[in-house]
């Protein structure tokens, strides 16, 4: 009886012995499992030369065409997790255009979020004067997507002007010279809605206080301005060649 008993007592332990190795070995796969998970997604997969990386996405790009770019570019290590990240949080069938900063180190979760959530690194678009709006097309378009043909076709339709208010003569004083941040996808439509509100912005009351008091209307004031910044190097000569003009104006001559 107690042989048999001892015999029972060592099936049982090595069943347990059996059944904690199961749990371990379990365990063990369950761990590999999650940090090859966590691999996947946040350990950093954007190995660069440099701080960062312009990415640019074209309008109507396709999933396709953002990782043949960012295969081609050097800019990730794995592509495997890349698609598989993408995938996971829909970005494959989510693709946005735009200019995009990426950052070295960034790990897949952060640059899919990036991608997906169309979080585009603004440009400054700069133009001192406008002599046309043909010119103002060439001088904005080589910051934005848009073809400066299209552009320029856009700013120099007939109805245009009326839209905003103006006519054709007084149209392009719409557009004040100076600094804009932008996205990369700017719109010709959405770049002139733009440079409306601006115009009203300048236009405070201030303004228009000081151009009244010089009888000068506000296209006046733009065209002055943009002949005084294209006829100057230095801004010290920008009152000086502003007063012939004023003169010239008092005289009746026109701008």
């Amino acid at each position: 009886m107690a042989k048999f008993e001892r015999r029972r007592t060592r099936k049982m332990g090595k069943a347990v012995r059996i059944s904690m190795l199961v749990v371990f070995l379990g365990l063990v796969i369950m761990v590999l499992v999650v940090f090859k998970l966590y691999a996947r997604v946040f350990t950093p997969n954007v190995n660069l030369d440099t701080a960062h990386e312009l990415f640019y996405i074209p309008t109507g790009s396709d999933f396709a065409y953002v990782l043949g770019g960012l295969e081609e570019g050097g800019i990730i290590e794995d592509t495997k997790s890349f698609l598989w990240v993408a995938s996971k949080k829909y970005y494959d069938i989510n693709v946005k255009p735009g200019r995009y900063k990426i950052r070295n180190g960034l790990s897949n979760n952060e640059l899919v979020n990036m991608l997906r959530s169309g979080n585009q690194d603004p440009v400054m678009v700069v133009f001192n004067n406008v002599r046309s709006l043909d010119f103002l097309a060439g001088k904005v378009t080589p910051y934005l997507e848009a073809d400066s043909a299209d552009f320029a076709s856009y700013l120099t339709d007939k109805e245009l002007p009326a839209k905003y208010g103006f006519d054709a003569a007084t149209f392009s004083s719409m557009f004040i010279p100076e600094t804009y941040e932008f996205f990369w996808t700017t719109s010709p439509e959405e770049f002139t809605d733009r440079m409306k509100q601006e115009y009203e912005k300048f236009w405070d009351g201030e303004r228009d206080r000081k151009a009244n008091k010089l009888e000068m209307t506000r296209a006046e004031v733009v065209a002055l301005a943009s002949i005084v910044d294209e006829e100057t190097l230095y801004n010290d000569e920008n009152s000086r060649v502003a007063g012939l003009y004023l003169n010239r104006l008092e005289q009746g001559i026109p701008l």
